[in-house]
């Protein structure tokens, strides 16, 4: 692998952004703990994203809400601690300042793998990234099936590093 820069993303300049329907409303929520790397070709395209979080850095506003979401039921954070984030191959889009990603991703031990769409922009030597997608917690035994809540979840990712 030929690499122009590894940048270290800025925890700080870092979110990671969920919702989800439940009894009919909106129920948002972040992870605040997310680390990794971001990694540039020597074209200085972007190669590849790899990323983790841990999930005891949810937070939905409703500690108890939060805590159950830790609990064996969901997320079972005391065995299964982060999540993980990791392209296997990433294809600019000719002029457009985007990329086409299959990326995997890992929540309980169990792996899928999806297309994503990331948009770059570039102001001077800060790079920022973001995707929107969408999951089906019902694929990680992230709950179980509800009347209730959606299966589907929107994630939204915005990621900024500094080019070096």
């Amino acid at each position: 692998m030929n690499v122009f820069a590894t940048k270290k993303l800025d925890v700080q300049l870092t979110t990671i952004n969920f919702t989800i329907k439940n009894a009919g409303l909106n129920v948002r929520g972040t992870f605040s703990d997310p680390t990794g790397e971001i990694i540039y070709n020597k074209n200085n395209e972007l190669e590849s994203i790899n990323q983790s979080v841990k999930v005891e850095s949810i937070s939905t506003g409703i500690k108890r809400r939060d805590n159950h979401l830790k609990s064996k039921d969901y997320f079972y954070t005391q065995l299964l601690p982060e999540i993980q984030f990791e392209t296997l191959s990433v294809s600019p889009i000719f002029n457009q300042n985007k990329y086409n990603a299959k990326v995997k991703i890992t929540i309980k031990n169990t792996s899928k793998i999806i297309n994503i769409l990331i948009t770059q922009i570039k102001i001077k030597d800060i790079i920022t990234l973001t995707s929107n997608f969408k999951l089906n917690r019902i694929d990680f035994s992230v709950g179980g099936k509800s009347f209730t809540m959606d299966d589907e979840v929107t994630v939204n990712i915005l990621c900024s590093g500094i080019l070096k």
